[in-house]
């Protein structure tokens, strides 16, 4: 009798299964959805398995006095358990027909880790979320729009950049507060012990425009590395410039990488932190985690500064895809600084594992919750 763990390998590589798992491919499991092949094996499939195969041991209990489940029965609650028991820890990732197997997701490939499954939304009323999510975007538009009102009468005044980022420190604080009274929102911090009192660089996973507004909140006087392109935006061009924001062209190359150096060395002498995201852009949350890991090591080498990894799980909340908000709570976790010195090689494998490890623990953390 196979057991479960091979047949979770054989799920892995989408290998024909032979007669002990009942025949057919891998995706042929009594009880599962048809529409899960090949994409993932989701929460309401697992659910309805797991209810399945309760009620098929029930009806052999009960005809056989209560010890009549058959070795078949036995195997499948047992592989029910395993399986589920591996998504919760975080061992592996969703089930993917073509990609995944336990040995995979146990090795961990940095760059390649498929985080924190099944992807649950937190549960409530759908309707009432999105008539929050309508009022918490016309309300974000009227604080833009407020803030935005300044930008000319500072640029008129050419106002230091002491000002600039005291106004939006308003926008930043803004945002969270209609985050938590509007939508029901809220954040917690862990590991605000491993962030030095002085500079240094943060990395964090980027997975909503949450964390954006966040870390502008927690630390007010950072410069945050952004895209270029940010800067042809009426007027906020001007204030991003001012604030100041460490603007990249991506398609510059080197010249983009010592630019960021530069302006990112010339924060560090000012005793103020620089706050990055790894990633490049957002990424969704049963997305693949990425990393364009050279702009942190070019960082990370030049400027001998620590590096404090982040890791947050606001995708379970606001997607990338969607509009739509969802209460709850977000937890954004600093974690221990990588210390300078390290080869460039060592260090970007490092930093990146570092994340998306924190990154699918929160995530499993969280859903484990839900449930």
């Amino acid at each position: 009798m196979a057991d479960a763990a091979q047949y979770f390998e054989a799920i892995g590589r989408g290998d024909e299964i032979d007669g002990a798992f009942g025949g057919g491919t891998a995706d042929g499991i009594v009880g599962i959805a048809p529409d899960t092949k090949r994409r993932g094996l989701r929460a309401p499939a697992m659910h309805r398995f797991r209810e399945t195969v309760q009620q098929q041991h029930q009806r052999r209990s009960r005809r056989a006095g209560g010890d009549g489940i058959k070795d078949e029965m036995r195997w499948n609650r047992d592989l029910f358990a395993g399986g589920h028991a591996a998504i919760l820890n975080g061992a592996i990732g969703p089930i993917h027909g073509e990609a995944i197997s336990a040995r995979r997701a146990e090795l961990c490939n940095p760059g390649k880790v498929l985080i924190g499954s099944p992807y649950l939304r937190p549960r409530g009323n759908g309707r009432l979320h999105y008539l929050r999510s309508i009022l918490f975007d016309a309300a974000v538009v009227i604080l833009t729009v407020v803030v935005s009102l300044s930008v000319p009468f500072m640029a008129l005044f050419n106002a230091s950049s002491a000002t600039v980022r005291a106004v939006s420190q308003i926008w930043a604080n803004g945002i969270m507060f209609l985050m938590k009274y509007v939508i029901g929102l809220d954040y917690r911090v862990e590991g605000r012990e491993h962030v030095p009192d002085g500079p240094c660089i943060i990395a964090c996973n980027h997975q909503s425009l949450w964390e954006t507004a966040a870390l502008c909140a927690i630390f007010p006087d950072a410069s945050i590395v952004a895209k270029k392109e940010l800067r042809k935006l009426p007027l906020v061009g001007w204030f991003l410039e001012r604030y100041p924001m460490i603007l990249v062209d991506r398609s510059a190359g080197r010249h983009a990488l010592r630019q960021m150096v530069d302006e990112a060395r010339r924060a560090i002498g000012e005793r103020r932190k620089v706050l990055l995201f790894p990633q490049g852009t957002r990424q969704a949350i049963d997305e693949p985690v990425t990393f364009q890991s050279a702009g942190i090591s070019a960082l990370y080498t030049n400027l001998e500064t620590p590096v404090v990894p982040a890791a947050c799980n606001s995708g379970l909340f606001w997607g990338k895809k969607t509009l739509i908000m969802h209460s709850g709570t977000v937890t954004l976790s600093f974690l221990p600084p990588i210390a300078p010195g390290l080869p460039r090689k060592e260090f970007q494998e490092k930093m990146e594992r570092m994340i998306a490890e924190e990154a699918s623990r929160l995530l499993t953390v969280s859903q484990a919750k839900v449930r």
